[in-house]
């Protein structure tokens, strides 16, 4: 799906980020024809887990521009002046196809067509990436995905925009990982797990993310991450960028 070389969008201004995308949501607002900006959606509190019990917060639910996101939740460097190196355009990459997916696979069911192979794929990745950029998921990602943060691109371009994660400024960083109960580190290995997953470490090849999901769907292999993915346009983080191989161009 994404393929060529994605940077975190060096001009964001976008502060409020959501981690369940807008476009998805409004597939499920209540009032699908209203205009984007006053489209909303149900909230549901959970009051028995074990029991599946949910009550609904408000019965008019909330604007979707409000739902699902937190302040500055993927962003690694918040300049002085307001501009900030974030994870959007990668994460817009997957969001702008999830409505055509979605309904090519609602009328490939209703038709009982199969010829969806593709789309099928394309979906279960999209879903994948709100798997791991879910901020009550973290454990979970890292559990999951954590080798990626051992590792950092050997491409110098896609290395510098990395690195950004390291030295970055965060002044929102405290505030959060209070708010989500995780620790500073865990929300550093969580960016660095994010940007190595989503972000294509050389030109013309598509994510970590997409490679691995792709060896899983075909069977080649049942481990997400293995020796023959990470090879050639990562390295671990301990040796450090004048000790890769400099493999990608």
């Amino acid at each position: 799906m994404a393929t060529r070389a994605l940077q975190a969008d060096p001009h964001g201004l976008t502060k409020n980020q959501h981690f369940v995308s807008q476009v998805e949501q409004r597939l499920n607002a209540h009032n699908p024809g209203a205009r984007p900006e006053n489209q909303r959606i149900y909230e549901f509190e959970i009051v028995d887990r074990d029991r599946h019990q949910v009550r609904l917060v408000n019965p008019k639910g909330r604007t979707i521009s409000s739902s699902l996101s937190m302040l500055d939740l993927f962003s690694f460097d918040v300049g002085g002046n307001g501009v900030r190196a974030n994870l959007e355009r990668v994460f817009n990459t997957y969001e702008d196809r999830i409505g055509d997916l979605t309904t090519k696979l609602l009328l490939a069911h209703a038709t009982r067509s199969s010829e969806i192979n593709q789309e099928v794929f394309d979906l279960f990745v999209a879903k994948m990436v709100n798997f791991i950029r879910n901020p009550f998921s973290v454990a979970k990602v890292l559990n999951t995905f954590g080798i990626m943060g051992q590792h950092h691109p050997t491409d110098p371009q896609v290395y510098a925009e990395y690195q950004r994660i390291l030295t970055g400024r965060r002044p929102h960083q405290a505030h959060l990982c209070t708010e989500l109960g995780i620790s500073d580190q865990q929300y550093e290995e969580w960016l660095r797990v994010l940007f190595m997953l989503l972000t294509p470490l050389a030109n013309g090849q598509v994510t970590m993310l997409e490679q691995a999901l792709g060896a899983l769907f075909e069977g080649r292999d049942h481990a997400l991450l293995t020796p023959t993915l990470l090879s050639g346009v990562c390295c671990r983080t301990a040796a450090g960028p004048s000790r890769c191989p400099k493999t990608a161009t």
